[in-house]
C-alpha cells in the first residue's frame, strides 16, 4: 500500500509541475489579452471602466477567462489519493463493528442455504461445497469497492459543486461589479 501512494504522490506531483508550468503560460496570454481588451474598451466605452484601475480591470480579465477546470480536476485527484486511507479505514471498522454486533452476515449460512444442495454447490457442480462460502466472502468485498466509489462521488460532488459556485460571469457583469463607483 505504501507503494502505492507513493507512486500516486510522484504522479499528482508530476501532473502538479505540469499544471504550474502550464498556468504559467495561460496567464502570460491572458496579459496580452487584457492589455489588448483594455485598450479596445477604453476607447469604445470609457464608461464601463470609469473608477476602474488598470490592474483591477487585469485581475478581472484573468479571473473571467483563466480555464479553471484542470486545477480543480488536480485538486479532486489529490483529494481521492488522500482520502483514500481515511475511507479504508472507516469501511475496516464499520465491518468490524457490524461483525461485532452480529449485523454482518454469515458466509458460511448463506452457502448452505443459497448455494449448496444435497453436498454440492448448485452453480459450480466441480467445486466443493466448501467452496461458496469462500465465494459469498469474496462477493462481501463489494462492500470496499462501493464505499470508496461513494466518498470519490462525495468528492465530486463537493468540488463540482465549488466549482460552480465560484464561476465568475460575463467580462462586463463582472467588471460592472467590482469598478470602484465614479466620484
Amino acid at each position: 500500500m505504501a507503494w502505492f501512494f507513493a507512486g500516486a504522490l510522484a504522479l499528482l506531483s508530476l501532473c502538479g509541475l505540469a499544471y504550474w508550468a502550464w498556468s504559467r503560460r495561460v496567464r502570460a496570454e491572458i496579459a496580452e489579452g487584457a492589455a489588448h481588451a483594455w485598450e479596445k474598451l477604453s476607447a469604445n466605452d470609457p464608461e464601463l471602466l470609469a473608477g476602474l484601475d488598470r490592474s483591477g480591470f487585469d485581475a478581472i480579465y484573468a479571473r473571467v477567462n483563466f480555464p479553471r477546470y484542470p486545477g480543480y480536476m488536480l485538486a479532486a485527484a489529490a483529494t481521492f489519493v488522500a482520502s483514500l486511507p481515511a475511507t479504508l479505514a472507516l469501511l475496516s471498522a464499520g465491518a468490524l463493528l457490524m461483525d461485532r454486533f452480529g449485523v454482518a452476515p454469515d458466509a458460511v449460512a448463506l452457502a448452505d442455504q443459497y448455494l449448496v444442495e444435497d453436498g454440492k454447490m448448485r452453480v459450480i457442480r466441480s467445486a466443493p461445497p466448501e467452496a461458496a462460502a469462500f465465494w459469498i466472502d469474496d462477493v462481501s468485498g463489494f462492500y470496499f469497492f462501493f464505499g470508496v466509489i461513494a466518498s470519490w462521488v462525495l468528492v465530486l460532488w463537493f468540488y463540482m459543486r465549488r466549482y460552480h459556485q465560484r464561476r465568475p460571469g460575463h467580462l462586463r457583469d463582472e467588471i460592472l461589479l467590482r469598478r470602484k463607483p465614479p466620484a
